[in-house]
């Protein structure tokens, strides 16, 4: 045997026999068995929790040694610690098979105690205990049914207060605090002197009404461990008034106050502790359900951040998709000027080898080669600006945007025979991206272009129709073609992203994009419909205030004023 073992050995005993003592002072006993609580009982259920088999020989001990000093023979002395150990071996066992480490987590492990305590524990120690007594002619036959139900009740009160008690602290409190100790025990004195001592009530329900108040008070204010303490020591007053003579559980016969007196403790401890625990666990699961929503709405908080960046990485995306045929418009929009550039500079060599000099032609030889770097410089910054990403909304309207969009649509438009008719109307301002309103427009011309391709259009005339007017505080801008249309049974997925009518050519993410831009980034909406010659995309955008875009169009022109004069 290991030193720690016998320390908890000794340990075990000595409690076991000091509060076995002290509870036949403070209780009517025949010898061995008390009326009412019997503390030893619920510290050795505390120890087959916490300490296993191994402590058991510490109840033999101490009940041995608390029988015996207490009047009883040898033999009968033997045989009382046999049972009680036999009895801790039994809470041992079950406790250990059922994963029970000494916890109270919650009201389905208070059962357990219970169930354990009142089903198996207590009629098995009182029954056995009992019969050695009636055997050693410690009580007779007639006194065996009020024995048994002194030793049941005893035993089990006592479990059922302290064990539950020990088990809640290690598991939800672990630190003591002296003050709650202080009051708990402070209340629980004073209560009961004041009620058992100086009061004369003579209704067992106006008692236990005054005392469940004030428990259910600490119950819910500082939780089980500390009602428990309060209790205990409320009922160590009340046995004390009934040494004296001076109680309440005096007044009737004594099987009669032994009832009372049973039914008063063993209600606060089903109903506070029940409570506590009750109370507890719905801290418990709101604290969780705090962090739940917390930890949630971390989560959807982080979701929304990374499809907002995955947003703006399929904007970019489709951006840079489009940058290839905007290569191929600049390279068309530049031809024509090169061929001049060309032209001019190789006559200009010409004349000037022949050392024939002509100050006419050399002015405009100059004025046109500076006319046609200007266009094409002017061309370039204009898709430069388009790429150009914006850092917040502006004012701009529908007919501003209008030039930009046609010098990138129109050549490719031209090469493929398709005509774009845009028909302006009195304009209006927006609050948005104009930028990105190009890149909706954008993207909605290519798909009706290549909508003409992939059907083999052979209608001498395809055009492509955009046009605007106002309703209802809304601006609508309707892009319609003469391409077919869109077939019935996809026309609700084309916004969805990745999905393509063109198999493995497309990407499917030019509509999807078109509606985050219009419906996230400039709070609009864009649908589809069919017409009887092709589709027709409609978009909605709210309209901005006219005397702000007015005003925001005098700021902006200030500003670059001022840049110039700088």
């Amino acid at each position: 045997m290991s030193s720690k073992n016998s320390i908890i050995i000794v340990i075990l005993a000595f409690l076991y026999f000091i509060l076995g003592k002290f509870s036949f002072y403070i209780s009517f006993a025949n010898k061995i068995v008390v009326s009412s609580i019997f503390f030893p009982e619920g510290i050795s259920l505390v120890f087959a929790a916490i300490y296993g088999r191994k402590a058991v020989l510490g109840v033999f001990i101490g009940q041995f040694l608390l029988a015996i000093t207490s009047g009883l023979d040898f033999f009968s002395s033997l045989g009382i610690g046999i049972v009680n150990s036999l009895e801790y071996l039994i809470a041992s066992y079950i406790f250990e098979k059922f994963s029970f480490k000494g916890f109270l987590k919650n009201t389905k492990d208070l059962s357990f105690l219970f169930i354990l305590i009142f089903f198996i524990l207590q009629p098995f120690s009182a029954l056995f205990g009992n019969l050695i007594l009636l055997l050693s002619s410690v009580i007779t036959k007639k006194e065996f049914i009020s024995s048994f139900s002194s030793w049941y009740i005893g035993n089990a009160v006592a479990q059922s207060l302290i064990a539950p008690m020990v088990f809640y602290f290690r598991y939800y409190e672990k630190t003591l605090s002296i003050s709650k100790l202080f009051v708990s025990t402070f209340l629980g004195l004073m209560l009961g002197y004041i009620l058992f001592f100086h009061f004369n009530i003579n209704h067992l329900t106006i008692l236990l009404g005054i005392t469940l108040i004030f428990s259910l008070f600490i119950a819910n204010l500082w939780k089980l461990f500390y009602a428990g303490i309060f209790l205990l020591f409320l009922y160590i007053t009340a046995l004390l008034s009934i040494k004296t003579g001076n109680s309440f559980f005096l007044k009737y016969s004594y099987l009669e106050n032994i009832l009372n007196l049973d039914f008063y403790f063993l209600s606060h401890i089903f109903i506070i502790y029940t409570l506590a625990l009750l109370i507890t666990e719905k801290d418990i699961y709101a604290k969780e359900l705090e962090n739940v929503n917390k930890t949630l709405e971390d989560r959807i908080k982080k979701a929304l951040e990374e499809n907002k960046k995955q947003q703006e990485y399929l904007i970019k995306q489709a951006r840079f998709a489009q940058i290839g045929e905007i290569v191929s418009v600049i390279a068309h929009q530049w031809v024509q000027p090169l061929n001049i550039i060309s032209a001019t500079v190789q006559a200009t060599y010409l004349k000037l080898k022949k050392k024939y000099s002509d100050e006419k032609l050399l002015d405009i030889c100059n004025e046109k080669t500076r006319e046609q770097i200007n266009f094409m410089t002017k061309t370039l910054k204009d898709f430069m600006n388009y790429f150009r990403p914006e850092a917040k909304k502006q004012f701009f309207t529908f007919n501003s945007i209008i030039e930009k969009l046609e010098k990138i649509a129109v050549p490719a438009l031209k090469e493929k025979g398709i005509e774009l008719d845009i028909t302006l109307c009195r304009d209006r301002y927006l609050l948005g991206y104009p930028n990105e309103l190009i890149q909706v427009l954008l993207n909605l011309i290519n798909n009706a272009k290549e909508a003409f391709e992939e059907k083999n259009y052979e209608k001498t005339k395809k055009f492509i129709k955009i046009f605007s007017y106002k309703t209802d505080n809304k601006c609508l801008i309707i892009v319609e073609d003469n391409a077919g249309g869109i077939p019935e049974h996809i026309k609700e997925k084309i916004f969805e992203p990745y999905f393509s009518t063109k198999g493995n050519v497309g990407f499917g993410l030019g509509l999807y994009i078109s509606k985050l831009l219009i419906e996230n980034h400039m709070d609009g909406k864009i649908y589809v419909e069919n017409t009887g010659e092709g589709a027709r995309f409609v978009i909605e955008l709210p309209l901005g205030d006219e005397e702000e875009g007015e005003y925001e169009k005098r700021e902006s022109a200030n500003n670059r004023r001022f840049q110039v004069n700088e």
